[in-house]
Order: C-alpha cells, then sequence, then structure tokens
C-alpha cells in the first residue's frame, strides 16, 4: 500500500473518531439534561404535593383537635354527671336510713302512748279476776267487764280504729271475706246473713276484713 493512501486512510480513522467523540459528548450532554429536567420536573411534582399534603394535614390535624376538645367536654361532663348522682345516690341512701329511723321511733311513740291508755284497762281486767276469785256475783263482774269493754272501744277509737260488722247488708268484697253461703228466699243474693268475726280499719285502711256468712238463691227456685 502506498504511503499516500494509508496516509488518508490514518486521516479517515482520525476524522471518524473526533465525530464519534463529539456524538458521544452530546448525546452526554443531552442525556444529562433530561436527568436534570426530569429531577427539576418530580421536584416541582413533589413540592406541589407536598404543599397539598400540608394543607390536608392542617384541615384534619384542625378536625382531630377539635374532636379532642369535644370528647374531653363529654367527659368532663360525664364526670360532671357521675358525681351527681352518686352524691344523690348517697343523699337518697342517708334519707332511707333517716327516714326508717324515724319512722321506727314514730312506731316506738305510738306504741308507747297506746300501752299507756291500755295500761288502766288491765288493772281493771286484773280487779274483775280478782273479784271472780273472792266469789263476787257473777251481775257485778259481768258488769264490770262491759265497763272494761266500754273503754277498751274508747280508747281504740282515739285512734281511729272502726270496726267491721255488716249483718244485713251486701256483700263487699273489699271488706267482707264470705266463708259460707246459705239458700235463702228471704233475702237478696250476697246479703251477709251472719259475722263471724268482725273485721277494723284504721284510719280508712284495712287491717282485717269481716268474716261472713252470705246468702244465694235456692236451687229449686
Amino acid at each position: 500500500m502506498s504511503e499516500a493512501k494509508k496516509q488518508n486512510e490514518s486521516n479517515s480513522e482520525i476524522d471518524y473518531s473526533k465525530v464519534s467523540s463529539k456524538n458521544n459528548e452530546k448525546s452526554k450532554e443531552k442525556s444529562s439534561k433530561n436527568r436534570s429536567q426530569k429531577i427539576k420536573t418530580e421536584s416541582i411534582k413533589k413540592k406541589k404535593l407536598k404543599r397539598k399534603k400540608t394543607k390536608s394535614e392542617i384541615r384534619l390535624n384542625k378536625k382531630i383537635t377539635e374532636l379532642k376538645q369535644e370528647i374531653d367536654e363529654k367527659k368532663n361532663q360525664l364526670n360532671d354527671y357521675i358525681d351527681t348522682l352518686q352524691r344523690l345516690q348517697a343523699e337518697f341512701e342517708n334519707y332511707k336510713k333517716r327516714t326508717i329511723k324515724e319512722k321506727d321511733k314514730l312506731v316506738s311513740i305510738a306504741n308507747k302512748d297506746l300501752i299507756r291508755e291500755l295500761l288502766p284497762l288491765l288493772d281493771d281486767f286484773e280487779r274483775a279476776i280478782n273479784s271472780c276469785k273472792n266469789g263476787n256475783e257473777v251481775q257485778t263482774i259481768i258488769e264490770g267487764l262491759n265497763i272494761i269493754n266500754n273503754q277498751f272501744n274508747q280508747v281504740l277509737n282515739k285512734k281511729n280504729l272502726k270496726e267491721i260488722y255488716p249483718e244485713g247488708e251486701i256483700f263487699d268484697p273489699r271488706y267482707h271475706e264470705a266463708v259460707m253461703q246459705i239458700e235463702s228466699d228471704k233475702h237478696e243474693e250476697g246479703t251477709v246473713l251472719e259475722v263471724l268475726q268482725k273485721g277494723y280499719l284504721l284510719n280508712d285502711i284495712l287491717l282485717r276484713p269481716a268474716t261472713v256468712k252470705v246468702s244465694k238463691k235456692s236451687d229449686k227456685s
């Protein structure tokens, strides 16, 4: 190969190398610019996302704070209600104890007053018994017992005790207790024919119903 040809090929290789090198540099520059642009774009997107997230978080945090405050207020109200309920319960328990104590005291006083009024009757009964032992006349003893009975009724009447003696009246299940039915054409059905045991009311409250016999229609009729 001639020297001229070799020189031309050598020059050609050098030129290609230069061109290739320039192309690589341009490609690198372009790639670098693309990466830089991509990074810049992503950074802008992140900043935008970050700004949106921050606003959302602010609203969320504000809402959470409001809810916490509301919960705290409700807890305080609930604690106040519990304290009030416990106080009222304690007061009610004290009231019940006080009421029971006062009731027992009133009953004790009432019993004391009643017994004090019955003591003279007890003395009269003892005197009547002694009269029987001393052989006094029966009529005198009966008169003494009648006096005692009247005194006893007077004491009970003072205490608003009323007897229930419904003979001849229409049977009333509120105050009478029928233990027997007897056929009778002379009486209206349900008439009290006989009182077997008196009933009693105290301050219009039933203590004991009267035990009675009641009429019914004859089966023949």
